[in-house]
């Protein structure tokens, strides 16, 4: 069955007056559009719009369109992408959100990897650390009966994390999310939903997730940044099988030689077992903030956004480590790296 068309430049969608596509995925098309109102009063939105062949064959979209637009009423935060609306006009079912104008991390790797110039490490752990505040945030934040959320995304990876003018980092598509809170439980159950080569290995398993499983698909991610490289680059069965147990003592050598203080929180952070990575998203911030610190690097996040929108070479200049390196050898990517000696090194507790 083929695709509806695309909405045209101008058309109206309840009180959206479409203004561009955007974007385009399995099951919706992203649009930025425009709200008009009174005395010249207007706001630019980004609208996710459902594919119209997928309502009666996949309703689970729908449920999941609503689960995203359930938690986005809920998640108010710097650092996530804010739900405006969700409704249907004209028989489409439209999903409003916060229009930010920027690149996704997926786009900026690719952007850096055409010009050979990887993010240094200090810019990667700010990177972590923005996102770590809209994790904690999901994590904390209360619902309607003053209960914590504690909201697990299940699919960090860089196309769902833009980098906005300004240089503040933004998380979205909650989507696919799962809470403790009953409104939620409903909408996603006992579904193994994400995107492989970013998931933690109980989330391949299909076990109960926690907040520690959007760390290890953080850990990902960063690395990814830092190397340039996605760090599990299997596929099918051999991708399942490194992410469980594999050897990756030669990538994180490669880690290891951009930013040793890096690599060693990113280590924490893909510990196997679950019980050995970080207890919080907190903890992590704190890790990458003082890695960011020890290695400080111009242009920051919010020259780096300009340099991107302005089509500018990325030139990166690094000052000298503060910080010792921590000792030993690079990790070796197995089971074992322990997460309280590694917040000994950075913290003395």
């Amino acid at each position: 069955m083929s695709s509806p068309p695309t909405l045209e430049i101008g058309a109206r969608l309840g009180p959206y007056t479409i203004v561009q596509r955007i974007g385009e995925g399995a099951y919706a098309r992203i649009y930025s559009a425009r709200v008009d109102g009174p005395m010249g009063f207007q706001t630019e939105v980004a609208l996710k719009v459902v594919h119209e062949e997928l309502l009666e064959s996949s309703p689970e979209i729908i449920r999941s369109l609503v689960n995203e637009a359930r938690i986005g009423g809920l998640l108010s935060h710097p650092n996530v992408v804010r739900i405006i609306d969700f409704a249907e006009y004209d028989g489409r079912h439209v999903l409003a959100m916060e229009y930010v104008e920027g690149p996704s991390f997926r786009t900026l790797v690719e952007w850096l990897n055409t010009r050979a110039a990887p993010m240094p490490g200090g810019l990667v752990a700010e990177v972590g650390a923005q996102v770590c505040r809209a994790l904690q945030h999901a994590i904390d934040r209360l619902d309607a009966e003053g209960n914590p959320l504690r909201l697990v995304h299940r699919d960090v990876k860089p196309e769902n994390l833009i980098l906005a003018q300004g240089g503040l980092v933004k998380v979205l598509d909650f989507g696919i999310a799962r809470s403790t809170a009953n409104l939620f439980l409903t909408t996603t159950l006992n579904l193994t939903r994400g995107t492989p080569c970013y998931m933690s290995p109980e989330q391949l398993r299909g076990e109960v997730l926690d907040g520690r499983s959007d760390l290890f698909a953080l850990g990902c991610v960063l690395y990814e940044l830092l190397t340039g490289e996605v760090l599990f680059q299997e596929a099918g069965f051999k991708l399942v099988t490194m992410v469980l147990e594999g050897d990756l003592s030669e990538r994180f050598a490669l880690a290891h030689d951009r930013s040793p203080a890096l690599t060693a929180v990113l280590a924490s952070l893909l510990e196997r077992p679950v019980n050995r990575r970080p207890g919080s998203a907190l903890e992590v911030e704190e890790a990458l903030a003082a890695v960011a610190r020890s290695e400080p690097v111009t242009p920051d996040l919010t020259g780096l956004a300009r340099m991107y929108a302005e089509g500018e070479p990325p030139r990166f200049d690094t000052a000298p480590r503060i910080t010792t390196e921590m000792p030993g050898e690079p990790p070796s990517g197995k089971p074992g790296t322990s997460w309280d000696r590694l917040r000994t090194w950075f913290f003395g507790k």
